[in-house]
């Protein structure tokens, strides 16, 4: 008789939550994290800000799949000038093209869209987009840390008077 093993197919974990981002969890780094929300020394690209929480005070170029974008696109689009996702031409018709936006907003299923003024409407469906752009589908739940840079650049375009920030979805 054939024993059963189970779990035999099931992938191995990795420490590696799907984000992209190339930041590691753990004691020594919490320290350093923490004073993201003090300064912006972790910023190359010259764009960021302090954000409300540590999670949120990331750079564009802390994201492998954001520097591979730049590569990806170099000879045909990408002035070699370029240090942040924002001056990427991608971002803005993109994120920032309203036209654009009013498509993908119609394309988001009537259960996951927001009820909101115009520009929280324009906002939350950048935000989707830029993830979009970068990571690709990312499923239902998967929540990815957007880059500071790219946050301050939507907000500016569509402002509010209140602003969430990054949640994690619920269990």
């Amino acid at each position: 008789m054939a024993s059963i093993t189970p779990y035999k197919f099931e992938p191995y974990c990795t420490d590696d939550d799907g984000s992209g981002n190339e930041e590691e969890a753990g004691g020594e780094n919490n320290n350093k994290d923490q004073s993201r929300r003090t300064n912006t020394d972790w910023c190359s690209c010259e764009k960021c800000s302090v954000m409300p929480t540590t999670e949120e005070c990331l750079c564009c170029m802390e994201i492998l799949k954001i520097k591979d974008k730049f590569v990806e696109d170099a000879p045909a689009i990408v002035d070699g000038n370029m240090k942040c996702i924002t001056q990427h031409p991608g971002f803005r018709s993109i994120c920032l093209d309203i036209w654009a936006l009013q498509l993908a907003y119609d394309e988001i299923p009537k259960k996951d869209k927001r009820e909101g003024t115009t520009h929280e409407k324009y906002r939350h469906t950048s935000y989707r987009n830029f993830v979009k752009w970068i990571w690709g589908y990312r499923g239902k739940h998967q929540r990815t840390v957007i880059p500071a840079c790219a946050i301050i650049k939507i907000r500016s375009k569509f402002q509010s008077k209140k602003y969430v920030g990054f949640k994690y979805p619920p269990l």
